[in-house]
């Protein structure tokens, strides 16, 4: 770990015993599908095998330019994202490569390289990862059908795979190991259960009751909600509300202007990115995955449609 700490600015004492477990697979010659709760680390799984086996190759399948970037800017030099020019690959200059899977398996000069016959005499150990593995099941249909077809990476790269995610059924696992091409896998997985966490049922009150009118239940939801943004303002916890439809994402955002009046902006800038209210829907987010309008920096409550 000193090492592993030292390049990235890091105070990481020790793994947990789970993440032991999935790098001791892989260094075993093992697959791995690792189920572990948000925040229980699963990242660090892959980030440390170049410290563990220096000169090795690891790439990671993400869904989000966020995930990418985030992960490119952690990992500084040692890291880059797939382009067509793969000069910093072969000259060994990076240990991860970060790709979306529709980048990577539309690549041609990333096939043309690692079935030459330079890459197979660089002797070089690689490890596909793809994270937040749930979206082969999720999105690999119609939306992105690539993720259906990372397996036909290993046609040219001999790797071990590891798969990520927080919410990955038995069954799914199995699926997944099917076509991602996994051999003798092993699967690790953790309760995704947390004290910190509960859920609260709520019955809202019928619009056909008598008195009632349609936006009468979206009121019961919004109204508590944005009062007690009202009184607390910076100090609300970040809050997401799915609707139905895009009706009542516009309901709830005018709702929240009328409510909170001057408090609807944080500050005296009244410009769109202070707003303490933002409604999010399908049609902001890209086919690759990349929000059209940032919504970084902004809190307290995302409407969203689901």
């Amino acid at each position: 770990m000193t090492s592993f700490n030292k390049a990235f600015n890091l105070h990481i004492e020790e793994l947990k015993p789970l993440q032991i477990e999935a790098i001791q697979t892989l260094q075993n010659g093992q697959d791995c599908i690792c189920c572990l709760p948000t925040g229980y680390g699963k990242s660090l799984t892959y980030e440390l095998l170049p410290f563990l086996e220096p000169g090795c190759l690891v790439i990671v399948i993400a869904p989000l330019n966020a995930i990418i970037e985030q992960q490119v800017k952690k990992l500084g030099d040692m890291a880059m994202q797939l382009k067509t020019d793969l000069k910093r690959v072969k000259n060994g200059e990076v240990s991860y490569l970060f790709s979306h899977p529709e980048d990577i398996i539309n690549c041609k000069p990333f096939y043309d390289y690692f079935s030459s016959s330079q890459f197979r005499k660089t002797n070089t150990q690689v490890y596909l990862v793809i994270d937040e593995a749930h979206c082969i099941l999720e999105w690999g249909e119609e939306f992105r059908p690539e993720y259906k077809k990372i397996g036909q990476i290993k046609s040219v790269v001999d790797c071990r795979t590891l798969a990520l995610s927080a919410t990955i059924t038995k069954p799914g696992q199995k699926t997944i190991g099917d076509i991602l091409l996994m051999k003798d896998q092993v699967s690790i997985s953790d309760s995704p259960a947390k004290e910190n966490i509960s859920l609260t049922v709520l019955t809202r009150p019928s619009p056909n009751s008598k008195g009632n009118c349609a936006e009468t239940p979206y009121s019961y939801i919004f109204h508590p909600i944005l009062a007690e943004l009202s009184q607390t303002k910076d100090r609300f916890p970040i809050t997401i509300i799915y609707c139905k439809s895009l009706q009542w994402i516009g309901y709830g955002y005018q709702m929240a202007r009328q409510q909170l009046g001057s408090s609807f902006y944080a500050g005296d800038d009244r410009e769109p990115q202070h707003a303490r209210v933002v409604m999010f829907h399908s049609s902001m987010e890209n086919r690759m995955g990349k929000v059209s309008y940032s919504l970084q920096g902004f809190f307290s409550l995302y409407i969203y449609l689901r």
